[in-house]
């Protein structure tokens, strides 16, 4: 019988073979002290001679049957009905796991980096790199999730995500969503065990082989069991989460532990948890790392952080339940592409000068680099030496003294750039002159236009696309393409800003007062100031630079995280725990979310694959179950959060929701009926953002032309019979600091919950593809009259269909809504702007969004509510002309908007 089997809980531990994790049939007791299945322990050391356990070197005619365990283990079966797998194939099978890998390299080397020439970057230096072999498959993986159930993680999530600020969905409710994600991206050989902890921790889910789907869905429902209350005693999580690991030889195995906590350890041993955890670990073969992830910004990082140095694994910050789908998701895309968990490097010059530096994880697909800087006198006495600790694997680097010469490579690259900008600038000249000439003011492009935009790559839409779930099989083989012919100029050249960038954040990080005294906050700035004129100044910005600057200083709400993180009234909240966050992930050459541009940089194609699994299972488990804000007993949430001068909203905070406090609930709401399911969308607790571009939307007429929807009039027949009633303009605003976010269905620009038609079934736009900051002066509306057919849609040039204002569609979940579904949108415009809308249009240059409740179920935005300031007039539209006839490669700067 196999220890993952729903009725394991009442076996006792003293039965179960470490090996195979069955029940034993012939009990063999070692003189390593441990007792393992006779046929498991056999095979074992004639593989390895040592011990599984404690890698003590031994003999199998040492050991002898234990009699004693072997009876008991009998009766136990023979009274409850159990039988003992007895397959000796499926007993070497499980053996083979013990088996460690070897890594292979495809390259390995280091050179020597000269200062001169090399714009004064660095110091004489020695680059390593290195790229491992092309493997089938990453080893398989055993995870503990230690998961704090202490009273603060009843927190609600809900109150910064679009139309779900009525509902209450707690911490824990969104940790337990994204471990159901992490067990279902598993794969058939992978293990998982689950803690949980308050004040004592205890065993959830025993250490379970993930074999089938059965077993997936019985670990959830014991997962499901977790209730918050009590206090945080993290230390005994994390406790016994190595006493766990202890106990498996599973030498093949990737282990990790994950700890995942909102507060700080409120019941401690004796010399406190760090230095506990520490001695503990000295004491043992540490074959496993430890991960730590905190909610909220009532944790103290400094202990989390300090746990994850020590156990060489990452510090993941979810400030609000918007991260915590992309910092699991992209967790798990980054382990089940990882080949083994640590890398040490090792540099020695003479007798006298020895370096270590420890890089994390060696991974699939993707190259890893490590700088020293060196006396370049001792060169001809320089050895480098790779350690790969869990595999007890270790390679010489071969060393190559001849320099690159970075100087020419940048300026080459600098010529390169200049040219295709020339050529860019000429082509749309070109383009201008092809065209009608209408609106040559707003469509005059701006040479230094793309310096200010954030990066975008094509194929960018592809790396977090949401695939169809019945396709998605995690057992799959992951198998890595083949690499373009790699720069190593590049390379180096990212390497070497990589680190400076690194040494930047240790820097400021080490000012311990930075949130309390203006010196200390003021030298901090100073320090980032400094190298930010560095990476501005760069003749030759890469795609790697370019993330980097956008991520330390961007005028956008979304970006430029790291110069707002160090501001005195957001460090001491969200600024110190995401710097760490970041700075760990760097460290690692790790994309460790959607949101930062230079982590991108690391995504490599089997990362993104794994990533898109994951992405795509997020999104389509069953969500946790939300109630409304009255149904919730106030004094489950003791914890407050005192800090309500918004020093929050600069992270994540892409809903313009600009006071996000875990604790503030509205107490005098009227909704008192429980919410449906159906509306939690899991897209709501991610934060994906990245990208800028501009689009255009083209609608085709039933006499056969094509228009822009902003050359639109009333009267215009579309492709469906439908007749266009009136056409809504609003202005973006004079705010240019934040740009909407919008979807780019296939060509057409659309917001990111406007309903979306293809091939006859609606989505929502962000579950198609990501949603991206947008360069636009004005987007548009549509009011249809349809007496014919009814359904109140716009069809595109390219076949996708989008539903209008006041559709009255309720035939499902996606396109039913309570305000831009019914005439309250018609009524708010018509009483906005009563001649525009018997005109046929209305322009609107201000808006101020407001949440009002329409019903007892849900709360919306008011987008169209009366005010001041509006202009009307039947050809205020000056885009419209008479030429309904258009160019396709015309350049425009709108797109449409159709919010719902």
């Amino acid at each position: 019988m196999d220890i993952s089997d729903n009725d394991s809980d009442n076996i006792p531990n003293e039965f179960i073979c470490p090996i195979t994790l069955d029940i034993m049939k012939e009990p063999m007791l070692m003189p390593d002290g441990h007792t393992y299945e006779k046929e498991a322990i056999k095979i074992a050391l004639e593989k390895t001679g040592v011990s599984p356990l404690t890698r003590v070197p031994m003999c199998f005619s040492e050991g002898v049957i234990n009699y004693a365990l072997k009876s008991f283990i009998e009766n136990y079966l023979e009274n409850n009905g159990k039988g003992v797998n007895t397959n000796s194939t499926s007993i070497q099978k499980k053996v083979e796991v013990m088996k460690p890998v070897k890594v292979e390299f495809e390259e390995l080397g280091a050179r020597f980096i000269s200062s001169e020439n090399n714009m004064n970057l660095f110091k004489d230096s020695i680059w390593i790199s290195m790229k491992p072999k092309k493997v089938k498959s990453s080893p398989p993986v055993f995870l503990i999730c230690v998961v704090d159930i202490s009273g603060s993680m009843g927190s609600n999530c809900c109150q910064n995500i679009e139309n779900m600020e009525s509902m209450y969905i707690s911490r824990l409710d969104l940790v337990k969503h994204s471990i159901k994600t992490i067990i279902s991206t598993l794969r058939n050989e992978d293990m998982i065990s689950i803690i949980q902890f308050n004040q004592s921790a205890r065993i959830n889910v025993k250490p379970t082989v993930l074999t089938n789907k059965n077993i997936k869905d019985s670990v959830m429902d014991k997962l499901n069991t977790m209730v918050e209350s009590g206090s945080t005693n993290i230390w005994d999580g994390i406790k016994m989460a190595i006493d766990i690991m202890k106990t498996l030889p599973l030498q093949n195995y990737q282990k990790s532990i994950m700890v995942f906590t909102d507060g700080d350890s409120n019941i401690n041993p004796p010399r406190g948890v760090y230095p506990t955890i520490k001695d503990t670990l000295r004491g043992i073969k540490n074959n496993f790392t430890i991960s730590t992830f905190s909610f909220g910004n009532d944790v103290g990082p400094k202990l989390l952080i300090d746990i994850a140095k020590l156990g060489n694994g990452v510090y993941g910050y979810c400030p609000d339940g918007t991260m915590v789908g992309t910092i699991f998701i992209n967790y798990m895309a980054n382990l089940l592409s990882t080949i083994t968990p640590v890398v040490k490097v090792t540099l020695t010059q003479g007798d006298d000068i020895k370096k270590t530096m420890t890089i994390g994880p060696l991974y699939r697909g993707t190259r890893r680099n490590a700088t020293f800087m060196i006396d370049k006198n001792l060169l001809d006495k320089t050895k480098i030496t790779i350690e790969l600790p869990y595999l007890d694997q270790e390679f010489e680097v071969p060393l190559t003294t001849e320099s690159f010469d970075l100087q020419s490579f940048i300026n080459k690259m600098s010529e390169l750039e200049k040219n295709q900008k020339q050529l860019q600038v000429s082509n749309n000249k070109s383009n201008d002159e092809d065209n009608d000439g209408d609106d040559d003011e707003e469509d005059e492009y701006d040479e230094d236009e793309d310096e200010d935009e954030i990066l975008d790559d094509e194929d960018d839409e592809e790396d977090t696309k949401v695939m169809n779930i019945d396709n998605i099989d995690t057992n799959i083989e992951v198998e890595e393409k083949d690499d373009e012919k790699t720069n190593y100029e590049e390379t180096l050249y990212n390497n070497i800003i990589h680190n400076k960038f690194i040494l930047t954040l240790n820097k400021i990080l080490k000012i311990e007062d930075i949130g309390y005294n203006p010196k200390s906050n003021a030298r901090a700035k100073k320090i980032l100031n400094n190298f930010f004129e560095v990476l501005e100044q760069l003749k030759y910005k890469s795609k790697f630079v370019k993330g980097l600057i956008i991520d330390i200083k961007n005028p956008d709400p979304n970006h430029g995280q790291v110069d707002k993180a160090i501001e005195d009234k957001y460090f001491n909240t969200w600024g110190q725990c995401y710097l760490n966050s970041l700075l760990r992930f760097h460290q690692f050459e790790q994309c460790g979310n959607f949101k930062d541009q230079s982590l991108q940089y690391y995504a490599s194609e089997v990362f993104k694959t794994y990533r898109n699994m994951a992405n795509t299972i997020f999104i389509n488990l069953p969500p946790p179950k939300a109630q409304p804000l009255t149904d919730i007993d106030s004094h489950n949430f003791y914890r407050t959060n005192n800090n309500n001068n918004n020093s929050n909203n600069n992270y994540n905070n892409n809903n313009n929701n600009n006071n996000y406090n875990y604790n503030n609930y509205n107490k005098n709401n009227n909704n008192n009926n429980n919410n449906n399911n159906n509306n939690v969308r899991m897209t709501g607790f991610l934060n994906r953002h990245g990208g800028c571009f501009n689009g255009e939307a083209i609608v085709s007429l039933s006499n056969g032309t094509k228009k822009y929807v902003r050359n639109l009039k009333k009267g215009d027949c579309l492709k469906n019979g439908a007749f266009v009633k009136c056409l809504i303009e609003q202005s973006s605003g004079d705010n240019d600091l934040s740009k909407p976010y919008m979807c780019n269905i296939n060509g057409v620009f659309l917001t990111p919950y406007h309903p979306v038609c293809i091939h006859n079934q609606w989505y929502f736009p962000v579950d198609l593809t990501p949603a991206k900051p947008v360069t636009i002066k004005t987007w548009f509306n549509l009011v249809l009259e349809d007496p014919l057919n009814q359904k109140y849609e716009v069809e595109f040039e390219n076949g996708i269909k989008a539903i209008t204002l006041g559709h009255h569609r309720t035939e499902n979940a996606v396109l039913k809504h309570p305000y831009f579904g019914t005439d309250l949108v018609l009524k708010d415009l018509e009483e906005r702007d009563p001649q525009g809308y018997f005109n046929g249009y209305i322009y609107i240059d201000d808006f101020d969004p407001r949440q009002l409740q329409y019903d007892e179920n849900q709360c919306c935005i008011n987008y169209y509510k009366i005010k001041s300031n509006t202009t009307t007039s039947l050809y205020n539209n000056n885009n419209n002309n008479n030429n309904n006839n258009i160019e396709i490669n015309e350049k425009v700067n709108t797109t449409i908007n159709l919010t719902c």
